[in-house]
């Protein structure tokens, strides 16, 4: 039980990072750290990975591949992925947009977006935030190589432990 409530501490912070930009020092956060933790919490060791962006990430054997429809698809849907029962889930979209880097995209969603923070996350700029619209939703974002936004939403965060799991599943995300 207290490896469960260190682990759940530790990864909550990845889900509230300190707001960081160019002029502060940005938390960085490796999977490395908490791989065999979160192997201990008996949701399985299993990884996807998502070939548009190269990266994989940790995933719960609770949560199930959802088809894309065509339409998702030509909205920038790439992935879902969702509790058998649909009340939790994660949506994956690649984006377009042309960004320099992880600040100025921090800077444009700031502009409608909520808790925007930046960090490092294996090796990769990333930056989480909520909408207004959908506070209940966390937003993960990082670019790729061709400048364009790699984003999860997973939702419910509302439910602590799909909030553990989801603050897993987002500490895992590495290149492939």
């Amino acid at each position: 039980m207290k490896k469960l409530i260190s682990v759940i501490t530790v990864l909550l912070l990845v889900m509230s990072l300190s707001a960081a930009f160019a002029e502060e020092e940005v938390p960085e956060i490796n999977w490395a750290d908490y791989e065999a933790d979160v192997a201990s919490l008996g949701y399985g060791t299993n990884f996807i990975t998502f070939d548009d962006v190269a990266v994989k990430m940790w995933m719960p054997d609770i949560m199930v591949q959802y088809e894309v429809d065509d339409e998702s698809r030509a909205s920038g849907v790439i992935d879902l992925y969702g509790n058998e029962d649909g009340s939790a889930g994660m949506v994956a979209m690649l984006i377009d947009g042309k960004y320099d880097d992880i600040t100025e995209l921090a800077d444009e969603i700031s502009k409608s977006s909520e808790d925007v923070e930046v960090a490092i996350l294996n090796g990769l700029g990333v930056l989480t935030y909520t909408t207004p619209d959908d506070p209940d939703t966390r937003y993960v974002a990082f670019l790729v190589e061709s400048g364009e936004v790699f984003m999860l939403g997973l939702y419910p965060m509302t439910n602590e432990t799909f909030e553990t799991l989801a603050s897993c599943m987002v500490a895992s995300i590495q290149p492939e």
